[in-house]
Order: C-alpha cells, then structure tokens, then sequence
C-alpha cells in the first residue's frame, strides 16, 4: 500500500525532472534502460 501511495510522487518528480534543461539526455537513458528492461 505505502508504496502505490509513494508512486504518484515519484511519477511528478519524474515529470519535473524531465521538463528541466536536461529532457534530452534523461529521456534517452529512461528510454534505454526501458528497451534494456524489456530485453530481459
């Protein structure tokens, strides 16, 4: 339960960080890391 309560939180600060200066080089490495994921 605590940690659905804590994923609202972490998917806005995954948003924030994603509309900062660094957009780019974070959505290529989640983008990679989600292909390498998905490989496995």
């Amino acid at each position: 339960m605590d940690s659905q309560k804590k994923m609202p939180g972490i998917a806005k600060n995954i948003s924030e960080i994603l509309s900062s200066t660094h957009q780019h080089t974070l959505s290529t490495a989640i983008l990679y890391l989600y292909r390498h994921a998905k490989t496995i």
